[in-house]
């Protein structure tokens, strides 16, 4: 019994700590999430969709690791790490493209075809869903490694940066779901594009390790989005999936 009452000792407090690590690392992503879900004022999307859309972030967050290990072991061939080209290759070619691609591509396999995907706002809100999963994700990581401090910093610099590129990309992906663009494969490159040369602005990336610059902080996510839903300000009307990427 008194080896029982140590092991509870020791187990409490490190559960209470495990928490509230989990807790700081998280709560600045759900905050955004349910800012931009708020926002959504047509047609609330389910809240089914938008879990299995954050945890798809977490799933691009882990594939992109792999992928940012593997292009930057290949750039550590190519460039000398003391080249002042280094870090920007690392930063678009390697960082950058498997970030926001691994994000793009969760993203389109889970809403693509889904029902509930009927106005170009839709695809904002899903951008952001699966950015911010991946920043929670990232968080939980980064919070595990280095402590407490950084979640402050990436609260207010990091994450809603995350957002910000995010926005940017549901704006053209949503676009694209709508067939709005002459050219058939744009939309396919700017919602891609766009938030991969957007987070450069933030990126201070010293073999791998990075910080957060000010992103746009959701400013871009407000009632003013809904112009980008088909039929504003005439009224709303759904768009169809038959225009592929």
């Amino acid at each position: 019994a008194e080896r029982g009452d140590r092991v509870m000792f020791f187990y409490v407090p490190g559960m209470s700590i495990l928490a509230i690590y989990v807790l700081a690392a998280v709560l600045p992503a759900v905050f955004l999430m349910r800012y931009v879900y708020r926002k959504d004022t047509v047609e609330k999307e389910p809240p089914a969709l938008l879990a299995s859309l954050a945890l798809m972030g977490a799933f691009a967050a882990l594939a992109a690791m792999v992928l940012e290990r593997i292009g930057e072991s290949i750039l550590n061939r190519l460039v000398s790490t003391d080249s002042r080209w280094y870090v920007i290759l690392l930063a678009f070619l390697v960082v950058g493209a498997a970030e926001e691609g691994c994000k793009l591509f969760f993203l389109k396999r889970r809403s693509w075809w889904d029902p509930n995907f009927n106005y170009r706002f839709d695809g904002v809100v899903y951008a952001v869903f699966v950015s911010l999963g991946f920043a929670a994700f990232e968080n939980v990581l980064y919070v595990f490694r280095y402590g407490l401090s950084v979640v402050l910093p990436r609260a207010l610099l990091a994450i809603p940066g995350h957002m910000g590129f995010a926005v940017f990309m549901g704006c053209f992906y949503g676009r694209r779901r709508g067939g709005q663009d002459r050219k058939p494969h744009s939309g396919l490159a700017q919602r891609h594009r766009a938030p991969r040369h957007l987070r450069q602005l933030r990126h201070d990336r010293q073999r791998g390790v990075h910080r957060g610059l000010p992103g746009l902080r959701g400013a871009h996510v407000h009632r003013g989005a809904a112009a980008h839903r088909p039929g504003i300000p005439d009224g709303p009307s759904p768009v169809s999936a038959e225009n592929g990427p």
